[in-house]
């Protein structure tokens, strides 16, 4: 009998702890979301998504994110794409502005339809801690409008921490 209560106690912890991982990613996307659509759009000017961003703008929107944005620790980097996958910006010096990459998600966040998925990649320390050189992140792809657009002018790459996010699913209160 004890076997039994055992097993089926472990069994709702498992399914407990499932469902809470779910909602700290649904939790993430709509922070992304939140992200792209208050602080990305403020920083960003219409001229801002017309060709990648380096020197001085560059550093001034970086400046606008960082209280922002990397406030939240979980948010690893930020990304901002052209619909035809150039990189626009980065808060990643390790990556180019300019560089083009043919990933669908971006076409489809282009599209208008935000989405989220699971990935390792190589991320340079972020402004508070050193991450790892391969790291599991949680990135969503988010269709950016600047004001007055009616069209998406970009698309928004808001990555998170998978590792500080299951840390928030853990936590039961």
């Amino acid at each position: 009998m004890l076997v039994v209560v055992a097993g089926a106690l472990t069994a709702a912890a498992i399914q407990q702890r499932d469902r809470a991982l779910e909602q700290a990613y649904e939790d993430a996307h709509a922070r992304a979301e939140l992200y792209a659509t208050t602080a990305l759009r403020s920083s960003l000017t219409a001229g801002d998504l017309e060709e990648p961003m380096s020197g001085a703008r560059h550093g001034a929107v970086l400046a606008d994110l960082r209280p922002l944005l990397f406030a939240d620790p979980t948010v690893a980097r930020v990304r901002l794409w052209a619909p035809t996958g150039i990189l626009l910006f980065s808060s990643d010096p390790a990556d180019e502005a300019g560089a083009s990459t043919e990933d669908p998600i971006i076409g489809t966040a282009a599209s208008g339809l935000s989405q989220s998925r699971l990935a390792v990649e190589t991320v340079s320390p972020t402004i508070e801690e050193a991450a790892p050189a391969a790291t599991p992140l949680f990135q969503s792809f988010v269709p950016l409008r600047l004001r007055g657009a009616e069209s998406v002018g970009a698309v928004a790459e808001i990555e998170q921490l998978v590792s500080d996010l299951e840390r928030r699913a853990d936590d039961p209160w």
